[in-house]
């Protein structure tokens, strides 16, 4: 398999204290991620998060501050992925919200940091140990 550096770009929203999490499923198997989506060649990182904010949740944002930077290796597709988190706001609010998707997207949905511990959430963010 080739070997790959990718550049993903992630929107954190948080709604009455809870988090917006989008769930996927991939061969099989079901997780959470932070709404984003890879980088395109030539994309800037806010434009990129603008459009994958909207395909993903339907919402129009405004872009904050960069609030997270991590990366992750998977070594049985070798690619290591840098994820670049910034804090996003609705710009009218939840009314475009998208909860129920198509396709490996299947729904958004809010979770409170105590409903974070019965998911799976990747990639696994923790601190550096």
């Amino acid at each position: 398999m080739l070997e790959k550096v990718e550049i993903r770009v992630a929107g954190i929203l948080i709604h009455k204290g809870k988090i917006l999490l989008a769930e996927h499923e991939k061969a099989g198997e079901k997780y959470w991620v932070i709404p984003g989506g890879r980088l395109k060649f030539g994309e800037t990182l806010k434009k990129a998060l603008l459009r994958e904010m909207k395909e993903e949740t339907g919402l129009d944002v405004e872009i904050g501050k960069r609030m997270l930077v991590n990366d992750f290796i998977e070594k049985g597709e070798k690619r290591q992925v840098l994820n670049i988190y910034f804090e996003v706001t609705p710009k009218e609010g939840l009314s475009n919200w998208l909860t129920k998707r198509a396709g490996r997207l299947r729904r958004t949905k809010f979770f409170s940091a105590e409903e974070l511990a019965k998911i799976t959430l990747r990639p696994k963010i923790a601190r550096d140990t």
